[in-house]
């Protein structure tokens, strides 16, 4: 007899947690398993994915952070006795307490935990964010303890979360994401169009996504060189940031300066078949975030054979390796620098496209699912 597992996907709308929805419910068909697969989703969400082998459970979302919290702990137990499950599956990073059945938690969010977050962005915070992430932060350590099993998507998340709680090795499992590589151009890109290279940046804006060390480190390139850029980016729009965001005056004011607009492209918000497109026109992949639970651009970067500017974080490094060239986070001068190397370096970025392509091929959603599974039947 089949066991039901229920994904409880409720929170999941955007960024990474939706590349990982989308590509999971992909990926779970084609893989053998003894498990009937139950989704919990937002009536919100516009997720168009179907498979008669998935039944999909759509409710509506408490807007709060106490709503959600209190369905998690007493509305999702109906859901678990009315479709009879087995195993649940938590993709937001929060158990259940005296969860009835067991339990796994994908830990996603890795700025609750993050140091050079923590120093940098958390004080330029309102009194109510702050309390905000310290609360969420001890919410999903009490769900770390409680858990049957842990999994994370990169052994960088696992170190940071230690600074802050004991992991038993024995519940804790780093299964890396990865990617649809046939998706993606096999074939290297040019060295160049019409002398005008396409830099390249696929992430919504956020205080932990580093823009505004980007938009400086634009402005010090228009000085420095002399061939043409253009910096592709997937932010909502090019005259309003997220205003919500604790460095959105800070980034607005350099993003709004002649010397860096005139060096931006923005894309506005993509599909995913649109960004996959997207990867072809450029010529750099820059990814310049300061903290990271994975980073699926970074896949798809390398799936496209883009040579990579990154920062040079510990999660970036796992993924990329010897793949990409690496600046100090909150330094525009050395990103400047790293950047106006592969511009004026047409080899340099030949030989680490080629090693982009070569190494996108060790990450590989049917392993990702594949462990899942063993997971589930281990528990």
């Amino acid at each position: 007899m089949k066991k039901n597992i229920l994904i409880n996907a409720l929170s999941i709308k955007m960024g990474g947690g939706l590349t990982y929805l989308e590509n999971l419910l992909k990926e779970l068909p084609k893989v053998s398993h003894p498990f009937q697969i139950f989704i919990l989703l937002s009536k919100e969400n516009n997720l168009s994915f179907f498979s008669p082998e998935i039944d999909f459970i759509k409710i509506k979302e408490p807007g709060s952070l106490i709503g959600k919290f209190l369905f998690n702990q007493f509305g999702l137990r109906k859901i678990l006795k009315k479709y009879k499950i087995d195993i649940l599956f938590q993709m937001a990073n929060y158990a259940m307490f005296f969860c009835p059945i067991k339990q796994v938690i994908l830990l996603r969010q890795s700025h609750f935990f993050s140091k050079i977050f923590l120093k940098n962005i958390y004080p330029l915070f309102s009194f109510k964010k702050k309390i905000d992430l310290v609360l969420r932060r001890f919410l999903i350590i009490l769900s770390v303890k409680i858990a049957d099993a842990v999994l994370a998507p990169s052994q960088a998340m696992v170190d940071d979360i230690k600074n802050f709680v004991s992991l038993p090795g024995s519940k804790i499992y780093v299964n890396h994401y990865g990617t649809y590589l046939e998706n993606f151009s096999k074939s290297l890109n040019p060295a160049a169009r019409a002398n005008k290279i396409n830099l390249l940046y696929t992430s919504h804006y956020w205080d932990h996504k580093n823009f505004g060390t980007l938009f400086e480190a634009i402005a010090i390139l228009d000085k420095s060189i002399s061939e043409e850029f253009t910096v592709l980016l997937t932010i909502d729009s090019d005259n309003s940031l997220n205003k919500n965001c604790a460095t959105f005056k800070i980034d607005f004011d350099i993003f709004s300066k002649p010397e860096v607009k005139k060096h931006i492209k923005v894309l506005g918000k993509l599909s995913y078949s649109q960004t996959i497109n997207i990867y072809k026109e450029a010529d750099i992949f820059l990814w310049p975030t300061i903290t990271e639970a994975f980073g699926h651009p970074l896949i798809e970067a390398m799936a496209s054979s883009l040579p990579i500017v990154a920062s040079d974080i510990p999660i970036n490094r796992e993924i990329c390796d010897d793949v990409a060239l690496y600046f100090e986070p909150l330094s525009p001068k050395d990103f400047a620098e790293k950047m106006k190397l592969l511009i004026e370096n047409s080899e340099l970025r030949k030989t680490l496209a080629e090693k982009s392509s070569e190494r996108a091929k060790l990450f590989d959603w049917g392993n990702h699912v594949r462990k899942l599974f063993e997971i589930f039947e281990k528990i």
